[in-house]
């Protein structure tokens, strides 16, 4: 049975093509005006169920499954967009031991990832077809945005 193009799916969920336009243009504003970005191999889900915590402190890491080479900024990110209501990446940042990543254009490029990081899980939750999701996404899409053009 063939599948469903994408496409047929996406517009089922009622997106805001404008949104999605503002989404990639502040994500192409940050990246031009970020420092050059450094790519290191990433553990890719840092989360805390692969977190090892000894008198709270992060004393080890496991489940090296997704491994990548990327941005380790975008680790940040990541955590923020998915866990960062409930253990804040400021957290995450202060026990981290290379401080240098949070130099240069970290902070005019964090908001960026995770804006990528809301348009990846906004496709998935379109492709499964998972409205709650979609609409979690778009909503955090709307905040992220305003976070990023500020």
């Amino acid at each position: 049975m063939a599948k469903r193009a994408p496409t047929s799916r996406w517009r089922t969920q009622d997106f805001d093509a404008g949104l999605i336009r503002r989404a990639f243009a502040a994500i192409t504003r940050a990246v031009r005006e970020a420092a050059p970005i450094r790519v290191s191999l990433t553990h890719n889900d840092f989360f805390p169920k692969h977190l090892l915590v000894k008198n709270g402190r992060i004393s080890g890491l496991i489940d090296f499954g997704e491994v990548s080479g990327e941005a380790s900024a975008n680790e940040f990110a990541k955590w923020d967009y998915l866990v960062g209501e409930q253990l804040p990446v400021a957290w995450l940042r202060e026990g981290y031991a290379d401080k240098s990543l949070f130099d240069g254009g970290y902070d005019r490029l964090f908001p960026a990832l995770k804006l990528i990081t809301g348009l990846c899980l906004l496709a998935w939750y379109a492709g499964e077809g998972y409205a709650a999701g979609v609409a979690d996404a778009k909503r955090r899409l709307i905040s992220d945005l305003a976070e990023a053009i500020n």
